[in-house]
């Protein structure tokens, strides 16, 4: 996976320098999406202990959003981006045992787990026209993330009645820096000359676990919808 990223950066500015006429486009982008993540667990973890975080463990509302930025030419394209990340999973509703402290104060409580992260996705887009306004696409890339922070929110139900804390987590036990694999296959439809509106489902899964060394982790992943305005910009390269 980190030759496949290298190789991205190599094609782009390949491909950016390569080109003597091209188009430049750019535009601000909003990406809700459900993430979830995959677990981790090493010998030292029971079957039974696996099998009932599965049950516990869901994913979560998630969102990110930025802008991009890319040159294309042709049918083939190539696409940066700069987003604020939020994401993580969270825990089914569960009953509160009446040992613990919450249980004076509610009778259920859910965990979401919340990372907060820079991410700076590269993409190779595949275009084909469908005619004059509109255009069908497939993109492959991958991304990396710098981690910002990390917290717990606890929600507690009492009744009808719902209560909530955010506790703020050891950001030192979190990595500082991941990468991942994305992909999508998405619309384009032109609104004027030079603006058009991109909608593109999207498939993304970190390659490493958000933890450090720890003998269980999890890698997240996510589905989502990608709603981007574009604005077009033709232009001729000219050598130095």
């Amino acid at each position: 996976m980190k030759k496949f990223l290298i190789f991205l950066f190599i094609m782009s500015g390949f491909l950016v320098n390569s080109w003597a006429q091209a188009s430049f486009f750019w535009g601000p982008q909003l990406e809700p999406n459900l993430s979830n993540r995959r677990l981790i667990a090493f010998s030292n973890i029971s079957q039974e202990q696996i099998d009932q975080l599965e049950e516990r463990e869901i994913g979560k509302p998630s969102l990110s959003a930025g802008v991009f930025a890319g040159w294309r030419k042709d049918k083939i394209g190539i696409r940066f981006g700069a987003n604020y990340m939020e994401t993580g999973y969270r825990t089914v509703k569960e009953l509160i045992p009446p040992t613990e402290p919450d249980a004076a104060n509610a009778s259920e409580r859910r965990l979401i787990f919340q990372n907060q992260n820079i991410e700076i996705p590269v993409e190779i887009q595949f275009l084909q026209e469908l005619d004059r306004k509109n255009k069908f696409f497939f993109a492959m890339g991958s991304g990396v993330y710098f981690n910002l922070n990390n917290r717990t929110k606890t929600i507690l139900y009492s009744g009808e009645k719902t209560d909530s804390r955010v506790e703020q987590a050891d950001n030192s036990l979190f990595q500082s820096f991941n990468y991942s694999f994305r992909a999508g296959v998405g619309w384009e439809t032109q609104l004027s000359e030079n603006v058009s509106l991109v909608i593109e489902p999207t498939f993304k899964i970190w390659m490493q676990g958000i933890l450090k060394d720890n003998e269980l982790n999890r890698n997240l992943y996510s589905m989502g919808l990608r709603v981007a305005v574009q604005f077009l910009t033709e232009y001729e390269y000219i050598y130095d």
